[in-house]
């Protein structure tokens, strides 16, 4: 039988209840979890591990979500389609972002099963992008 490896996610979110939230949602779905309060944490934790996806907001205190999207795609190329925005902004200009740089995301509230099909559809692609 061999063996498969979690795959592991980062979770970004100055909400401290809302990040144990889906800490506990996709641990218990058979991810490994990692969590950042901001931006600059979770730009330090990507230098020493390797993540498969990350759920990032768009509303974080000292560098935005938008502007860590944009600092991954030009500095770790290619890792920004293993993003999933997970927020409560819906203002034209997040939407305008969301959809000039073809991002995956979902609003605040969510549902689970949509949360989960979301991050299936990342790693999807991710697993399809290596075997080829």
């Amino acid at each position: 039988m061999g063996t498969t490896t979690r795959s592991r996610i980062l979770v970004i979110d100055d909400d401290l209840v809302f990040r144990h939230l889906l800490d506990a949602i996709l641990s218990n779905s058979g991810y490994d979890v990692d969590l950042a309060e901001n931006c600059r944490r979770g730009f330090q934790q990507l230098k020493v591990k390797n993540y498969d996806l990350i759920t990032l907001d768009v509303n974080i205190p000292e560098m935005d979500g938008l502007s860590f999207y944009t600092k991954i795609r030009e500095e770790l190329p290619g890792f920004e389609k293993r993003v999933l925005f997970v927020t409560g902004d819906s203002s034209n200009e997040t939407h305008l972002f969301f959809t000039r740089n073809d991002c995956r995301h979902l609003s605040k509230p969510f549902r689970m099963p949509d949360l989960l099909h979301e991050i299936g559809v990342i790693l999807k692609k991710k697993e399809d992008r290596y075997a080829g």
